[in-house]
């Protein structure tokens, strides 16, 4: 018997969540069905993961569409994850004081907003407090990286809703 297939997903694809990655998924086996070859198949799927990751953004750039996200959410149960990213979306750089309110509201098992974070976001929010200097850029990016996945299968019923 053959192990099994080790696969790794980029960034992108991890983002669109299940249900894009579902999604991306039938488009790719479609593709191959269709006599299109590998590598435009997987040229088509980035082109597809690459427009749903730029609704998301315009979504949280729009008003109106953030606040009928922002009620799908609430629908759902599952404001956390909205509100941790609209506090740190277009944000290069957080405060020290900043920083430790996002950590007070979302980060540990304390937070009364509790977002569901690895030990690699963790740790790097742990490492900027203790800094004194607030967040980085790099710990901001990885949030809202964490965030979005977590936000992805809420957000593929949003736009078919």
């Amino acid at each position: 018997m053959d192990p099994p297939v080790q696969m790794k997903f980029n960034a992108p694809i991890q983002a669109a969540g299940l249900g894009g990655f579902l999604k991306a998924g039938k488009r790719f086996v479609r593709n191959l069905a269709g006599g299109k070859g590998l590598r435009e198949s997987v040229k088509d799927v980035k082109k597809h993961n690459k427009a749903t990751d730029e609704t998301f953004y315009k979504v949280f750039k729009n008003s109106k569409k953030r606040e009928a996200f922002r009620e799908h959410c609430k629908s759902e149960y599952s404001t956390e994850n909205f509100n941790a990213f609209e506090f740190l979306f277009r944000k290069n750089s957080l405060s020290a004081s900043e920083l430790q309110t996002f950590a007070d509201r979302f980060v540990g098992s304390d937070a009364p907003q509790e977002i569901n974070i690895g030990k690699d976001e963790n740790e790097a929010v742990a490492k900027d407090l203790q800094s004194g200097n607030g967040a980085s850029a790099e710990t901001i990016e990885l949030l809202q990286k964490a965030i979005k996945i977590n936000l992805s299968d809420t957000y593929s019923r949003f736009i078919i809703s």
